[in-house]
C-alpha cells in the first residue's frame, strides 16, 4: 500500500471517530431518535424479511437506559404488539440468574463453592462412573467442568408426562461421565442440580427464592420463573417457521426457565456492571460480581465459561455475555465492562440472529467496534464452504467394544470407525436383533476435535423414559489411549415438538486386530 493512500485511510478513520463522538443521543423508549436510528431501521427490516415474530432490545450505558424499542408481535394470532416490557423466555441465559443466587448464598455463608455438591443434596447423591464424585464441587458445576453430561427435557401441556422428582432425576442421570476438571461439558443438568440445592438450603421453591432474593431487590418487576401456562398479554408466545410452539416446561429449572423483558434484562446487566442503581438493592458485593466474570480453573483454560458467564474478546473488546435458545425463542445479554455498556436482545422467533443484532447496536456506540465489524463483513467469504469431511486419525480407526450403562441396564455395543470416515454402531446383544449393523445417521457426520469424538446414529437407547418416543443416539466421548468414554444421549427430535435429550454412560475399548 502506497503512503498517500495510507494517509487518506488514517484521515478518514480519525474523521469517523470524531463524528461518532460528536453524535448527541437521548433516551428513546419508543422510536429511536439519533444514535440508534440505523440499528432500529436494520432490525425493523430484518423482522420483516426474515419473518421474525418480534424482537425487543434495550441498551444501557453508564447506568442509564439510553434506548429500548420493540419490533413486531409478541402474539401473532391476537396481533399483540411487543413492547420493551414484554417478557420472553431467556433459555440458558437463565443460568446467570441461578449463578447469581448461588453466589448470594455463598456470601451469606450457606455454600462453599469448593465443597462437593453432594454435601448439599438429600439421600440421593451424584455418582461417578469416572473420577470421584467428591470432586464435583459447586464451583465446577458452575463452570461446567464437573463431568456431568448434557441434558434437556420438554414437558408439554397437552401431554400427560409426570414431572419426575429431583431424587429420580439425580438417581437416573446425575452420573459423572468424565473426571471432574478433565474437560468442559455444557450441562443443563448441573444447573438443574444447583436449582435444587437452592431449594434445599433456602426452604423455598426455586421460583419463590428467585423472586424474593434476586428479582425483587433488583427491581426486576417483569422477570419471573416459569411456573405454568400464563394468559398474560405481556408474555411473548414462542414461534418457529412451522408455527406457534405449544407451552412446555423443563425439568432442569435452574438451567433455563427464567422469563424477562428487555427493560428488566438490561437492568440485570447494569447490576452486573456494578452500576449501583438507586432503585436496586445489591444482592451481591462487587467482589463477587468480579469473581463471576474472572474465576477460572487452571486445568480448563480452554473453556471461556466462568461462573455463569461466557468471556471472550470481540473486535478488541473484553466481552461478558450469555445467550439462550429454546424452541421458539432466542435471547442474548452482552456486556462490555470497560465501556460500561449493556445490550439486551430478545426474540420469540426461533431463527432470530441475536448476535448479529448485538453487533449492529454496538457498532452505533463504539467507533472501533463499527470499523472492525465492517472489515469482517467486507472480507468475509460469501457463502458457506461445505461440511468438512471426517478424516479420523489412526488412533481412532478400528473397532471399539464396550457398553452403554443406563439407569436400568447395561447394553454391550460396538462402534467401527473406518479410514474413509465411515462409522457404524451396533448392539451385540442377542435379544436386540433389530439394533445391529446400523449405519450412521443420514445427514450427520462424525467429528474428532481435541481428543473428543462425536457422532449421531439411528439407534434407540431403551429405558422406561425414552421408549415413549422414537429417538436417535448422539455420542460424545474422549479418547484416552485405547479407551473412548463419555456419554451417549437419547434424542427425541420431532420438528415442532422436541421431547428430550437424556444421557447414559458409554465406555469403549479398542479391540486388537
Amino acid at each position: 500500500m502506497n503512503k498517500p493512500r495510507l494517509k487518506t485511510i488514517i484521515v478518514l478513520l480519525i474523521v469517523s471517530a470524531f463524528i461518532g463522538l460528536a453524535i448527541i443521543y437521548k433516551c428513546a423508549c419508543g422510536k429511536s431518535d439519533h444514535l440508534f436510528q440505523k440499528a432500529s431501521s436494520n432490525i425493523e427490516q430484518y423482522v420483516q424479511e426474515a419473518n421474525i415474530p418480534s424482537i425487543s432490545v434495550a441498551v444501557a450505558q453508564n447506568g442509564k437506559i439510553i434506548w429500548e424499542e420493540s419490533f413486531g408481535l409478541s402474539n401473532v394470532e391476537e396481533k399483540i404488539k411487543a413492547t420493551p416490557h414484554t417478557m420472553y423466555h431467556l433459555g440458558s441465559l437463565g443460568k446467570v440468574y441461578t449463578a447469581t443466587a448461588i453466589m448470594l448464598l455463598k456470601e451469606r455463608g450457606f455454600i462453599d463453592l469448593d465443597k462437593p455438591a453432594n454435601e448439599y443434596l438429600g439421600k440421593v447423591k451424584i455418582e461417578a462412573y469416572e473420577g470421584d464424585a467428591n470432586d464435583a464441587t459447586i464451583r465446577r458445576i458452575l463452570n461446567h467442568t464437573s463431568g456431568l453430561p448434557w441434558m434437556w427435557t420438554h414437558l408439554y401441556e397437552n401431554e400427560i408426562d409426570r414431572r419426575p422428582s429431583w431424587d429420580e432425576v439425580i438417581g437416573y442421570y446425575g452420573k459423572i461421565v468424565s473426571p471432574p476438571r478433565d474437560r468442559f461439558i455444557y450441562s443443563n443438568l448441573g444447573f438443574g442440580i444447583l436449582g435444587n440445592i437452592i431449594e434445599r438450603i433456602s426452604g423455598k421453591s426455586y421460583d419463590e427464592f428467585m423472586k424474593s432474593e434476586v428479582f425483587s431487590p433488583l427491581a426486576l418487576t417483569r422477570t419471573m420463573v416459569d411456573t405454568g401456562p400464563s394468559s398474560e398479554e405481556d408474555i411473548a408466545q414462542k414461534y418457529t417457521h412451522q408455527g406457534r410452539v405449544p407451552y412446555f416446561d423443563m425439568i432442569c429449572k435452574g438451567g433455563g426457565t427464567v422469563f424477562a423483558s428487555a427493560h428488566d434484562l438490561v437492568g440485570f446487566g447494569m447490576f452486573h456492571l456494578k452500576n449501583h442503581l438507586v432503585n436496586q438493592k445489591p444482592v451481591l458485593s462487587d467482589i463477587s460480581i468480579d469473581q463471576m466474570q474472572s474465576a477460572i480453573e487452571s486445568c480448563s483454560p480452554q473453556s471461556s465459561y466462568r461462573i455463569g458467564w461466557h468471556i471472550s474478546r470481540r473486535f478488541g473488546y473484553h466481552i461478558v455475555e450469555h445467550g439462550g435458545h429454546v424452541l421458539g425463542a432466542k435471547a442474548e445479554l452482552r456486556l462490555i465492562p470497560s465501556k460500561n455498556i449493556a445490550v439486551a436482545v430478545l426474540s420469540n422467533g426461533d431463527e432470530a440472529d441475536t448476535s448479529k443484532i448485538n453487533d449492529w447496536i454496538f457498532s452505533e456506540l463504539l467507533t472501533r467496534y463499527k470499523f472492525l465489524s465492517g472489515l469482517r463483513n467486507l472480507f468475509s467469504v460469501r457463502g458457506r464452504i461445505g461440511h468438512k469431511t471426517f478424516s479420523p486419525p489412526s488412533s481412532l480407526i478400528g473397532t471399539w467394544s464396550g457398553e452403554i450403562v443406563t439407569y436400568e441396564k447395561r447394553h454391550p455395543v460396538q462402534i467401527t470407525i473406518e479410514a474413509n470416515g465411515n462409522a457404524q454402531m451396533k448392539y451385540v446383544e442377542k435379544d436386540n436383533p433389530d439394533n445391529t449393523g446400523v449405519a450412521p445417521l443420514k445427514g450427520t457426520s462424525p467429528a474428532f476435535n481435541n481428543s473428543i469424538f462425536t457422532a449421531s446414529f439411528p439407534i434407540e437407547i431403551p429405558t422406561s423414559f425414552t421408549q415413549r418416543y422414537p429417538h436417535t443416539a448422539y455420542i460424545d466421548t474422549k479418547l484416552r489411549g485405547t479407551i473412548l468414554s463419555g456419554y451417549i444421549s437419547a434424542q427425541a427430535w420431532e420438528p415442532q415438538m422436541p421431547h428430550f435429550n437424556v444421557p447414559s454412560y458409554i465406555r469403549l475399548e479398542k479391540m486388537k486386530r
